[in-house]
């Protein structure tokens, strides 16, 4: 008898137990509301970017945030003529260039995750990347590349050939 009450003890306490976290959790998860705040979204960095901010009445910081990813977009943007990263591109070590402190930054970060990942990520791909027509890099490109073509690209990809001088 005596364990039959033990047993149902036990039952009615865990009962107890779950009941007591049911009305818990109903309490707590009743009582959040999801918050909810303006977003905005446009084109940026060749995709859609959505931003949302958690502070009221600042409509000016969404401009500023799209402004700076223009800018980043400007600056490292391999598509945009204009940019540093197009005109790294271009030069494909023929002459040294002078960057600002941005592009300059991302590259000592570029070439330290080539050196950590043993060139697995190498920041020199570009001309490997542009004969297969990965991106908008040679949107008139049909074809497979040939033997000849890559192996000329190849020659051109190597994160140790990356010379970075500060001055």
């Amino acid at each position: 008898m005596k364990v039959i009450q033990e047993k149902l003890s036990d039952k009615r306490f865990m009962y107890k137990n779950i009941g007591l976290f049911l009305a818990l959790s109903f309490f707590l998860f009743s009582s959040c509301k999801e918050a909810t705040s303006p977003y905005k979204t446009q084109t940026a960095l060749g995709t859609l970017c959505t931003i949302q901010l958690f502070d009221y009445g600042r409509e000016s910081l969404y401009k500023e945030l799209f402004a700076r990813l223009d800018e980043i977009e400007n600056h490292f943007s391999p598509t945009i003529a204009s940019s540093e990263i197009a005109h790294i591109n271009a030069a494909s070590g023929d002459f040294p260039l002078v960057v600002s402190e941005d592009v300059f930054y991302l590259l000592e970060e570029s070439l330290s995750f080539a050196k950590i990942s043993e060139g697995f990520f190498d920041p020199t791909i570009g001309s490997l990347v542009k004969l297969w027509n990965i991106s908008d890099f040679n949107p008139e490109k049909e074809s497979l590349p040939t033997n000849e073509e890559i192996q000329k690209a190849l020659s051109l990809v190597n994160y140790e050939n990356l010379d970075l001088s500060p001055e």
